[in-house]
Parts: structure tokens; C-alpha cells; sequence
């Protein structure tokens, strides 16, 4: 069962194979019948290339694929994150992004991995809020995935959002 989004801002879980584990885990939280879940399936709009699903608070954020135009973002929420948030979701101290490994993991999205980006208007424009990402084995039958969350938009199903949209587009891949 995937442990409650409440319970921590940052998941990062390995995770073989993809559909496995994965789809068992989203069978398994949403066959529950949960509220939460229930309300959240219920708040989002779909179009061709992103979708904006409406927190259990009552905000908006938008779900898209993460692009190289994104970096400029991801750095500054990066920025944003506690170090206890950064240590949760490198599982090492990281003070510094690696701008270069950045700019790799992005460039290699769709043929390597995926990644989702969640956004929120913000005074110079957007911020990302939110970031679920996959990276395929060579086999492309198992990943490694994670999923970080701004503390601000914690607790609120922003990483169950998160989730089902990486569980959607593995499942295109």
C-alpha cells in the first residue's frame, strides 16, 4: 500500500517492475473507496497535454510533462525545499543542485523516463509545486521513481495527483 501522502512531503521508492507494484498499489488505494480519493477523481479536467486537478483545499495546480523549460523552476523550488526535505528525497545531503545532471534528466524525458510537473501560479508567473519522475531500467520492465512536494501544497493529495499521472503515462509507454 502506497503510505499516506499526509506522512511525508517527499516519497522516493524503487520500484520493480513498473506496472507491478505500481498498478497494485493505485488498485489497491482507490479500491478502498476512500474519500479523499473519491474527491480528488472528481476535481480533475483533462486536455490533450495537461490537467488541472483542485486539492482537497480548495487550490489549483496544474499536471503537465516536465520540460527543459522547466529548469529555471525546478531550481527554485529546490531552493524552497528544507534540508530534511532534501535529505528525504536524495537520501544524502545535497546543499547544491546539480545543474548538469538537471539539464541531462530532462533532456531525456520521454525516451529514458517520465516526468510530471506540477504547477501553481506564483508573482513571476509559476511555480513547480510538485515533480513525480520515472526513469525506465535498461530493460524498460522496472524504474526508479520519486515524487517531491512543496511543503506548502502537503497533505492536500497534491502526491496522489502526482502518482496516478505517472501511472497514467507509464502505462502510454
Amino acid at each position: 500500500r502506497v503510505p499516506d501522502p499526509r506522512a511525508l512531503a517527499v516519497l522516493h521508492i524503487h520500484v520493480h517492475p513498473v506496472f507491478g507494484v505500481e498498478a497494485e498499489a493505485r488498485r489497491a488505494d482507490v479500491g478502498a473507496g476512500t474519500a479523499r480519493h473519491a474527491a480528488l477523481a472528481q476535481h480533475v479536467v483533462r486536455d490533450a497535454q495537461q490537467f488541472e486537478v483542485t486539492l482537497r483545499d480548495g487550490r489549483n495546480v496544474r499536471l503537465r510533462a516536465m520540460r527543459p523549460l522547466d529548469e529555471a523552476e525546478i531550481l527554485q523550488a529546490f531552493q524552497r525545499m528544507s534540508d530534511d526535505a532534501r535529505y528525504m528525497r536524495f537520501m544524502r545531503v545535497v546543499r547544491e543542485p546539480n545543474v548538469n545532471r538537471l539539464r541531462t534528466l530532462l533532456a531525456s524525458f520521454p525516451q529514458d523516463g517520465i516526468g510530471v510537473a506540477a504547477t501553481a501560479p506564483a508573482a513571476d508567473g509559476i511555480d513547480v509545486v510538485g515533480s513525480a519522475i520515472a526513469i525506465f531500467g535498461s530493460d524498460r520492465a522496472g524504474c526508479e521513481f520519486a515524487i517531491t512536494v512543496d511543503a506548502r501544497f502537503g497533505g492536500v493529495g497534491l502526491a496522489t495527483g502526482l502518482m496516478t499521472a505517472l501511472i497514467d503515462e507509464a502505462r502510454r509507454h
